[in-house]
């Protein structure tokens, strides 16, 4: 966090580290799963994992965004599999479950983003697909990362 601009601190959800939402001024904290908790005296923007539709519709009252992970298999982890099917999804939005508070979380990828905006979508959470492209132990040059990225940022428009 200290080598990303103060500029966009404001933007950023920490994860586990609750500590460092007020340390660098952080948009707020992220639960997920529910066995964590956020600090008894917290007061600020919550965003959740949810792994069942029934948790997206409890999740989405009291936070800022839920992601709804194991939307397609992991591209990082193996054993994570895709947990719906694009009828079960397109349902999900019929219903107003998948709307713009829900991002996409699990096997986020290029190729993927036209289907998660044209489901309706808040947006789309990238991991694997970033720890897959660069090394951050010794990759010193982001150019491809950044175009991969832009390219990303194309297709969700």
């Amino acid at each position: 966090l200290s080598l990303i601009p103060s500029e966009y601190h404001s933007r950023i959800i920490t994860y586990e580290h609750f500590y460092l939402r007020d340390e660098f001024d952080l948009m707020g904290i992220h639960l997920s799963n529910d066995t964590i908790t956020p600090p008894t005296d917290y007061h600020g923007n919550i965003t959740r994992t949810a792994y069942t539709l029934e948790q997206i519709k409890e999740y989405k009252q009291n936070s800022l965004y839920v992601c709804m992970d194991c939307v397609y298999p992991s591209v990082s982890e193996p054993n994570q599999k895709q947990l719906y099917t694009l009828d079960e999804m397109r349902d999900a939005v019929r219903q107003g479950v998948i709307d713009r508070k829900v991002m996409a979380l699990g096997g986020v990828k290029l190729e993927n983003l036209q289907e998660i905006k044209e489901l309706g979508f808040g947006g789309a959470v990238v991991r694997g697909d970033l720890w897959n492209r660069f090394d951050i132990h010794s990759g010193f040059d982001y150019k491809m990362l950044i175009s991969h990225f832009r390219n990303m940022r194309r297709v969700a428009g």
